[in-house]
């Protein structure tokens, strides 16, 4: 589930189809669980053949990890210079 969350912060409003190219395994059980925890919300359908749903990060996601906004987020610059 983290790793969908992962996906979801960064890359707001996206489809179960974006997370899967993105990911490359099904993410069904675990937007499921996010969604039960309150940590994404529904945005919406994107405009596109069969309008799937949107998910994006909730208030809950923002209060859970002390964040005042996304903009706080760490940059994925800053995981590559980690990773060395």
């Amino acid at each position: 589930s983290v790793d969908t969350l992962a996906v979801m912060a960064y890359r707001q409003h996206v489809t179960v189809a974006e997370i899967l190219e993105r990911r490359g395994v099904e993410s069904p059980p675990a937007i499921k669980s996010l969604l039960d925890k309150k940590l994404i919300v529904a945005k919406g359908r994107k405009d596109t053949i069969g309008r799937p749903m949107m998910y994006g990060t909730s208030k809950e996601f923002l209060l859970q990890f002390g964040l005042k906004d996304l903009s706080e987020l760490p940059s994925v610059e800053d995981f590559h210079d980690l990773s060395g």
